[in-house]
């Protein structure tokens, strides 16, 4: 009887020899293929004829899927081309077909082995067998064949679809199919006589014969690895590794390769505990088993370099040719620009990988891209280059997929990873240009198209920019605007990886250089036939024909023509408004005209619904069919039964001229054709005519445009580059239509706190400067500055008489109030000064015309209306601005200064007042006026710059040091007619330096205050007496002359003496007067930077509980924190003990008077009754001094923490005086002493504190009964510190701004733009520039000059010899002017 149940009838003879082929099968076959055999004569046994087919199905297939693997084998040992072409086809038939089916198997791939071995294997017993068995002459049982149904159909039909059949019917297909099968188990028979070893995990042996498969660690391998899969014939010893087709995994389990599913493999096992697995694990064995047939087989199908290369370079051709097509590039009239090419290589020497290439529309940024990506290609470098516009109908992932030929993102990613791996194999890198990321004004997916052009830039930043990828060059073309507002604020995620370049040396693209112009007008000039040769230019066209768009069209509309020698014909509006009427007078003007017309009707009313559109779809147009479809009157411009019409044909084919271009856009496969303008900066013209023409409409006859109108417009414009430049040019049109000003100076003061306002009036600004609107832009700063207060003249004058009655000792509580009333009435306009003062000094002033001398009006007579201002503090302010200018080494177009200017403005006003005589400018009253102020504020101007190159050590300038006070020897020459009218001068000369020290009345150390040293009552019942200072100012030349001397026993004895000193010094610290305290202080200084034990003992015993309860402790406290801190300045040693009781007082003193203290005469001094100073700077000067800028000490985990505890409390308890004291000395802490780093940490944790709207807001909503920026928002005063720091740090400062805090959720930082900074009020006055600048001076002068020693000694004695304050003073001006100019009066 048969030992299995066989479903057809077969004779016993048949039966028995079933019975041994299908046992040695079970026994002995490899268990992948015993493991069904076996299980199929169990499922029969047990009339389970479902189970049972399956099985056999199962059998079938993976036993298909084995022996081509075994066979493949067999012919890659052959050497023969017929074998090789077999395995490659192979091999290149399972890389296309993904998935592979059971069909595919059977067909093309266990054919064509089993014909190629029967023909080179045939003395094989597997090869006989199979010959004998499955694949009879030439023909595969497996496959169909006219009398049977195949093997695959019937898998189809019965197991692979989900239908349901009673077990007859599955009987009758085991039926069907088990004469194939035991044939099949013939075929395989020959396998019986090997052993099949699989290495599991650990590197055991396990033998896989038959259907228990054993530990068999006596089977000898050479060198087995685990998961390899091993056939060792028994008959010649024979190993062949089936690995990475057959292998053991982790588990245990063994599987047979079966498909690749797009980057993965797919296998499976015939054991049911084992799952189909479709991984990656075992990708880079898979490679490289097949790339040993096939070598371009690949799993990802990564192409390869070369593939690569041409993929970029064919998408690179599609965008060249398009630029070409609309006439944006033309290689016979491109002009390098070395600037900008010195830019890319240092960003390609960088460790950066993501470069921002940012300037205005019109400027060449496009060009540079072409002929960068031309030059780039013919190297054979990989460049990619994209039209950011395509990113609206395809996101920039999917673009990169169906350029790389790739459908997931993972196997994207791995393209990328072989792409950059194989660029540095290469030694190159990757380049990828993305022109105009600004105009992706709609971004694919997104519903947010105000953002689109940030959405773009962080999927760019994603893919491309990682530290993973430093080959991978990616540089992208923006808008100012755009780049500023929108992008720059999110790039803190790229860190170290976005290049920048330092904003003075030209980050943006700001036009042709003087060589480059010529050259580039050169060309145009041969090819447009102007008949104007370079040399006969006007200087200031030439200037604006660095401009590359403003070159461009000056060519289309002087077309063989001589040029206009009317500057006013190259302002960008004027250009473009000659270039329409050219198009009105040219074939078919009229509809040209109205084309273009209705196109900026259009886009405008989509512009203004905050739908930003920058071109238009031809089919959305020529579907136009109702009478109030905007788009009615344009299908009629364009379109005929013809075709295009002759019109819409001249706006788009006129090289000369070029207009309009047609675009696709849309996904691939779904093209579109869209109208958009060739230039930019057209269409913000066309726009902006547009707008300017409805805003005209909806006036009534003779009334002008309203603020308003401007105002909401400008709602839809948040972060807009194209509507801002529309609104910016109506803006300019309507001035220009009207001939007023009024506009600006309506929006100035309406608008003040308005950023989005702020901006397009200083763009507005900005615009007239920089394309030389001279007539127009010298008759805005003086309408600026004509503005009158509603009380007129008489209000400036009663407010300036009330500074005159503060500054000469006549002040009480009513003058004080007073002037409190008269400055609220006077803000607007003190506001709108300071703008025309800050955009003639800070804007034109550093204008390419002002720096090459281009202007034919008075520039210097703006700049003096504004320095002789009427009003004090627009005049102090201009002072100011002019000082910061001395920090300033570029234009605003980025090209180096000719001069100094802050020296200039001194040495001008100087020569103003030397270019008339003494007697006229006496004679005189503009003159005298002028006179007076000049000499006042170049000389402020001039100690200042003498100051900064004196304490300078790196960068002083001795040479300007002695030119500048060559000057003021020389201007005091003039004013005393060479020294003769020295007597007669001197009452004027006493009374201008009188005001420097009246003039700084919001200080302790002024005239007012110093009074009190002359009244007798101030020291009653003291020790310390008037006369002491004549002991005290004994001490003045210790340290130069004992201590630097080397005179160590004369030094010894003068600090005894000093000691004995003590009692007087403590004495002084109960009295609260200014002028002793002025002088110890400077003792105090001396004598403890000479040796801390010299005033130890009275620092100590002064801040004990004895002095604490005394009325003026607060501002003697102060005097004493101020020695501590220029101690610690002057030491050459740090002072742990001076660092412990520095923090300690200045706490106490900071939370207590939030910076603020009365003197004896403070309520009278200044109009807010008290004294400020701010003594946390002076900490974190006495921190950072000997340790470094930002560096933290041993055992602090920040520099400064007392600063950041004060912080901690101040934000926990909501109060904003301390807040916003502690601001004000982080600005002091830059201008007054250059701790930038330790600065702008602490500005940015303020920040991080006020990371929502609620937070600031509570803030805000504090009340604090002080002036200046105790009103301010916190979103403004850090505005202000930015300001203020930019004078002195611009790169460190834009640095910080770009990167530290963009990432930072504080509500303002988008606020803190440069064109918002550069106009916005610095948070310094000129009275802390003064103030401060001089005390630090005086100091390092006392212990570095003998001759400063002198002068003071000389003039403290003069003390005892005068009645009060102003006598005195009026005694060291003629001290002053013996010492300057060796004159004894």
């Amino acid at each position: 009887m048969s030992r299995f149940t066989y479903l057809k009838e077969y004779d016993t003879p048949s039966q028995e020899l079933y019975d041994m082929l299908v046992e040695r099968s079970i026994n002995s076959l490899p268990y992948t293929l015993a493991l069904p055999v076996s299980c199929i004569y169990s499922e029969i046994e047990k009339g389970d004829y479902f189970r049972a087919m399956n099985h056999m199905l199962v059998f079938f297939e993976i036993s298909a899927q084995y022996l081509s693997t075994v066979l493949l084998q067999m012919v890659r040992n052959s050497t023969t081309e017929a074998a090789h072409n077999v395995a490659v086809n192979f091999v290149d038939k399972i890389d296309s077909k993904r998935p592979l089916s059971f069909g595919d198997w059977t067909n093309e791939l266990l054919t064509p082995l089993m014909n190629i071995t029967e023909k080179e294997n045939g003395d094989s017993m597997l090869i006989q067998a199979i010959c004998k068995s499955i694949y009879v002459k030439h023909v595969n049982k497996l496959t169909d064949s006219k009398k049977e149904m195949s093997i695959v159909r019937i898998r189809n039909e019965f197991r692979a679809h989900a239908a349901v059949f009673s077990d007859e019917i599955y009987k009758k297909v085991l039926i069907q199919l088990e004469p194939r099968f035991l044939a099949m188990l013939q075929a395989l028979e020959p396998l019986t006589y090997a052993n099949f070893v699989a290495i599991g995990a650990s590197g055991e042996k396990w033998l896989m014969n038959g259907t228990e498969p054993i530990i068999a660690e006596d089977i000898e391998l050479p060198s087995p690895q685990k998961g390899h899969y091993y056939i060792k014939s028994r008959v010649d010893g024979s190993v062949t590794d089936l690995y990475p087709l057959v292998l053991m995994n982790k588990d245990n389990f063994v599987y047979v390769f079966q498909t690749l599913k797009e980057n993965s493999v797919a296998y499976m096992s015939s054991n049911e505990n084992a799952i189909t697995i479709t991984t990656e694990e075992y990708n880079e064995d898979f490679d490289r088993n097949f790339q040993s047939i096939s070598p371009n087989f690949d799993i990802a199908r990564t192409p390869n370099w070369n593939e690569m290369k041409q993929m970029m370079r064919y998408e690179s051709s599609l965008f060249l040719d398009r630029v070409y097509k609309e006439k944006k590039y033309n290689r016979e009239l491109f002009v390098e620009r070395d600037s900008l090419t010195a830019m890319l290589d240092a960003f390609i020497e960088s460790e950066a990988t993501i470069f921002p290439l940012i300037g205005e529309a019109g400027q060449g940024k496009t060009n540079q891209l072409c002929y960068w990506t031309e030059t780039l290609t013919k190297k054979e470098f990989p460049v990619l280059i994209f039209n950011s516009t395509e990113f609206s109908d395809i996101s920039f992932p999917d673009k990169m997929k169906m350029i790389f030929h790739c459908k997931q993102q993972k196997q994207l990613l791995a393209i990328l990873r072989h792409l950059h791996s194989s660029a540095e194999t290469n030694g190159c890198y990757v380049y990828f240009f993305f022109d105009a990321i600004n105009e992706c004004l709609k971004y694919h997916g997104s519903d947010n198209n105000e953002e689109a052009p940030l959405q773009l830039y962080n999927d760019i930043a994603l893919l491309l920019v990682s530290p993973e990828f430093p080959r991978f060059k990616t540089l992208f073309t923006c808008r100012v605007y755009t780049w500023k507002n929108l992008i720059q604020p999110m790039t803190a995620k790229q860190g170290r990886l976005l290049h920048r370049v330092e904003e003075e040396s030209g980050v943006t693209v700001a036009g042709f250089n003087k060589e480059e112009s010529e050259k580039a007008y050169r060309m145009y000039q041969e090819l447009y036939q102007m008949r104007t040769p370079f040399a006969e230019i006007d200087p200031r066209v030439a200037l604006r024909l660095r401009d590359p768009l403003v070159l461009k069209i000056t060519g289309s509309n002087y077309l063989g023509k001589a040029l206009s020698a009317d500057t006013n014909d190259y302002t960008s509006l004027r250009l473009f408004e000659h270039l329409t009427q050219e198009i009105g007078n040219s074939y078919a003007g009229r509809m040209q005209c109205e084309i273009i017309d209705c196109i900026a009707e259009y886009m405008l009313s989509c512009y203004l619904k905050g739908e930003p559109c920058d071109s238009i779809s031809v089919a959305k147009i020529k579907a136009a069919h109702e009478s109030d479809d905007p788009l009615l009157p344009l299908k009629t411009a364009l379109f005929n039964e013809d075709g295009i019409t002759i019109a819409y044909a001249e706006l788009l084919n006129k090289t000369e001229r070029p207009i309009l271009k047609e675009v696709e856009r849309g996904a691939l496969g779904k093209k579109e054709k869209h109208i958009q303008f060739v230039y930019e900066r057209f269409l913000e013209f066309i726009l902006g005519r547009a707008l300017f023409g409805q805003m005209r409409s909806h006036m009534p006859e003779g009334q002008t445009i309203p603020a308003a109108a401007y105002a909401d417009a400008l709602k839809s414009c948040k972060h807009n580059t194209v509507l801002h430049g529309a609104v910016r040019n109506a803006l300019l049109l309507d001035c220009l239509d009207t001939g007023s000003y009024d506009i600006f100076i309506e929006l100035e003061t309406e608008y003040d706190y308005n950023d989005t306002i702020k901006s397009i009036v200083t763009d507005a600004i900005d615009t007239l400067i920089k394309e030389n609107y001279e007539n127009e832009l010298f008759g805005l700063m003086n309408r600026m500055l004509d503005v009158q207060p509603e009380g007129g003249t008489g209000l400036i004058e009663e407010f300036n008489g009330v500074i005159k009655l503060i500054e000469s000792n006549k002040a009480d509580s009513n003058v004080i109030a007073k002037h409190k009333e008269l400055h609220a009435q006077l803000e607007s306009t003190i506001r709108l000064r300071n703008l025309a003062s800050v955009s003639i000094i800070n804007g034109i002033l550093l204008s390419e015309y002002f720096n090459e001398s281009l202007y034919m009006g008075d520039v210097k007579e703006l700049l003096w209306r504004v320095m002789t201002d009427p009003i004090l503090e627009t005049r102090n302010d201009a002072c100011k601005c002019a000082y910061y200018l001395s920090k300033k080494r570029y234009t605003l177009g980025h090209t180096p200064l000719q001069k100094n200017l802050a020296e200039y403005i001194v040495k001008e006003m100087y020569a103003y007042i030397k270019a008339h005589t003494l007697v006229r400018n006496a004679i005189d009253k503009k003159l005298r006026s002028r006179m007076i102020i000049f000499i006042e504020t170049a000389t402020r101007l001039a100690v200042m710059l003498i100051i900064d190159n004196l304490l300078d050590e790196k960068n002083g300038d001795g040479k300007v040091v002695d030119s500048l006070f060559e000057e003021i020897r020389d201007i005091f020459r003039y004013a005393t007619f060479r020294f003769r009218l020295i007597r007669i001068i001197m009452p004027f000369l006493q009374l201008l330096m009188r005001k420097q020290i009246t003039f700084q009345s919001d200080y302790v150390n002024n005239a007012i205050e110093y009074q009190t040293f002359w009244e007798e009552d101030t020291f009653a019942n003291e020790l310390w007496k008037p006369e002491s200072v004549n002991e005290a100012i004994s001490f003045l030349n210790h340290y130069n002359q004992l201590v630097l001397g080397g005179k160590e026993s004369e030094r010894a004895n003068e600090e005894e003496r000093y000691r004995r000193f003590h009692p007087q010094v403590l004495s002084a610290y109960r009295l609260g007067d200014s002028f002793s305290y002025f002088i110890l202080e400077r003792i105090q200084v001396i004598m403890g930077v000479s040796r801390w034990e010299n005033i130890s003992p009275v620092v100590e015993e002064f801040f004990s509980d004895r002095y604490r309860d005394n009325e003026w402790f607060d501002y003697s406290q102060m005097s004493m924190l101020y020695v501590l801190y220029q101690v610690a300045v002057h030491s050459k040693e740090f002072n742990s003990r001076l660092l412990e009781i520095y923090t300690r007082e200045s706490e106490d003193w900071s939370n207590r008077t939030r910076g603020l203290f009365k003197g004896r005469r403070s309520a009278v001094a200044n109009p807010t009754g008290l004294y400020k100073r701010n003594v946390m700077n002076w900490y974190a000067v006495v921190y950072c001094k000997h340790h470094g800028d930002n560096i933290p000490h041993s055992g602090d985990t920040v520099a400064v923490p007392l600063i950041y505890r004060m912080i901690d409390r101040a934000v926990e308890e909501n109060d904003k005086e301390l807040l916003f004291h502690l601001i004000e000395n982080i600005s002091e802490l830059i201008t007054d002493h250059g701790y930038i780093d330790t600065s702008l940490d602490l500005i940015k944790y303020i920040l991080v504190k006020f990371d929502t709207q609620e937070k600031v807001d509570r803030i805000d909503s504090v009340h604090v009964e002080r002036n200046g920026i105790y009103r301010y928002s916190l979103e403004r005063l850090i505005g202000n510190v930015f300001s203020t720091a930019k004078n002195y740090f611009p790169g460190k400062v834009d640095t910080f701004i770009k990167k530290d805090i963009v990432g930072l959720s504080f509500p303002g930082i988008p606020s803190y733009r440069e064109e918002i900074l550069n106009y916005n009020p610095s948070g310094e006055t000129l009275s802390d520039l003064l103030t401060h600048k001089f005390g630090n001076f005086l100091m390092w002068a006392l212990l570095n000059k003998d001759v400063v020693d002198n002068f003071a000694e000389e003039s403290v004695k003069e003390s005892a010899n005068s009645k009060n304050s102003f006598i005195w003073y009026e005694k060291v001006v003629r001290i002053l002017v013996k010492h300057m100019f060796n004159i004894r009066l």
